[in-house]
């Protein structure tokens, strides 16, 4: 039997209603992507040791239970990998490292096998801790590379892991193209970044958690038997305004904090969400092709949700 896309609408719509009370006073996210930099405006500087220590530290006292690293392979590798690492495993939190992947294969072959060799060193030495490898489909969003040519890596490299001691789930992180998604619905689960600030048609701050039902509901329909991870979800507080959002630290709280009480709630059902992300990253630049479009908004510079002048994660989202 068909179900017409206004039937599943209204069914999603109803899904959403049944669950409109907040669930108060928990941090709900599974998990917070952690950057090995510093937010440092001039240039990327790679945090110490004590500074990753103190934050695995506060993010297990939070209550997430897993910490996406990113950037795995760049100057700060090994030692902030290693200490992510060891920290994790004292405070029980698991980690989900992502090879970030920006351009195609070919054309960065050094960095890959720096990312690849940090990875496979990590996992050998920790296999325990590593929960979700993530493998950063950002290549493929941008048509840096093809599918065929990242799934060929992607396949060689989750069997090296294997035998490095690796029994988690992988996948291509960021599969938001319908064609793409239904290439990858044999993965182990599909990883999903749902950024507002990045869509044509972006939600407002109040009708995030609706918006965020509809993408999952579509996503379901391509792969009705694959496991969804929302591997990122980020609300930006100082950018130029895009339709409805308007960056701002209350809005940034609002949308955190909706969508905190829906996962409270059963909205999504048992799918984990990832917080987008630990702190401010003020060396980045506007590269994306959006943000690079609306000069000076630096977009990806203001996503942090700690150590955050003005915003408390306690009493604006896990209120």
């Amino acid at each position: 039997m068909q179900v017409s896309c206004v039937a599943a609408i209204s069914v999603a719509a109803v899904f959403l209603a049944l669950f409109t009370v907040a669930a108060e006073g928990k941090n709900n996210y599974h998990g917070i992507a952690l950057s090995p930099y510093q937010k440092n405006p001039a240039n990327a500087t790679c945090r110490s040791v004590d500074e990753l220590n103190t934050i695995v530290a506060k993010i297990a006292d939070e209550g997430f239970k897993s910490i996406e690293l990113e950037y795995l392979g760049y100057e700060c590798q090994p030692s902030s990998i290693s200490t992510v690492y060891a920290a994790a495993k004292k405070h029980n939190v698991v980690v989900q490292p992502t090879l970030f992947l920006n351009y195609a294969l070919a054309d960065n072959k050094t960095d890959y096998e720096l990312q690849r060799k940090a990875l496979l060193d990590a996992v050998a030495q920790h296999p325990e801790v590593t929960d979700v490898f993530l493998f950063g489909g950002e290549a493929i969003n941008r048509r840096t590379d093809t599918e065929a040519n990242l799934r060929v890596a992607f396949d060689s490299l989750v069997k090296d892991l294997a035998k490095a001691g690796f029994k988690g789930r992988s996948t291509i992180n960021e599969p938001v193209d319908a064609s793409l998604a239904v290439a990858m619905c044999d993965l182990d689960f599909l990883g999903i970044s749902l950024d507002p600030w990045y869509e044509y048609d972006p939600p407002g701050p109040s009708n995030v958690t609706e918006w965020m039902v509809g993408r999952i509901t579509n996503l379901r329909k391509l792969c009705p038997k694959t496991k969804i991870h929302v591997t990122r979800f980020g609300w930006t507080s100082n950018a130029t305004e895009w339709g409805p959002i308007k960056p701002s630290l209350e809005s940034m709280g609002q949308a955190f904090h909706g969508v905190n009480a829906a996962i409270g709630n059963g909205t999504f059902g048992s799918i984990p969400f990832t917080a987008w992300e630990y702190d401010d990253q003020l060396w980045k630049f506007a590269t994306d092709f959006l943000a690079a479009a609306k000069v000076g908004t630096f977009v990806e510079r203001y996503y942090g949700l700690f150590d955050k002048p003005g915003f408390s994660f306690d009493d604006q989202v896990a209120k």
